[in-house]
């Protein structure tokens, strides 16, 4: 989904989330997201993945949603947990950018924590 700002629909899309895949047969999926610098901080990506957490749960009938983070990114974590999500662990030199290895940290909400 694209994320705009309701007071400022002018500025068009300003970021966007999703769901990266879907396993029916086991109810899980993934999500993904990324927002525009400018917005960083301002709670806008919190309200947006409570949004797809709840959609998940309540219309796609998941029983997990996982979610990954560069373990640098602070902010990525911060607000997965301020949703819900609980770390299950780390991927060390799971991927290659900008002339080095970063870790993931994994992250998973399921339906029995989850709270509107």
């Amino acid at each position: 989904w694209g994320i705009m700002l309701k007071d400022a629909p002018s500025a068009g899309v300003i970021g966007r989330v999703g769901y990266n895949f879907w396993l029916r047969q086991d109810r899980r999926a993934s999500i993904g997201y990324d927002l525009g610098y400018s917005y960083w901080g301002s709670g806008i990506m919190t309200e947006a993945v409570r949004a797809i957490v709840a959609f998940g749960f309540e219309h796609m009938n998941l029983n997990r949603i996982e979610a990954d983070a560069d373990a640098e990114n602070i902010g990525s974590i911060r607000v997965l947990e301020k949703v819900g999500f609980k770390r299950e662990g780390k991927q060390a030199d799971q991927y290659f950018e900008w002339d080095e290895f970063h870790d993931l940290v994994l992250l998973a909400l399921l339906r029995r924590d989850y709270t509107e």
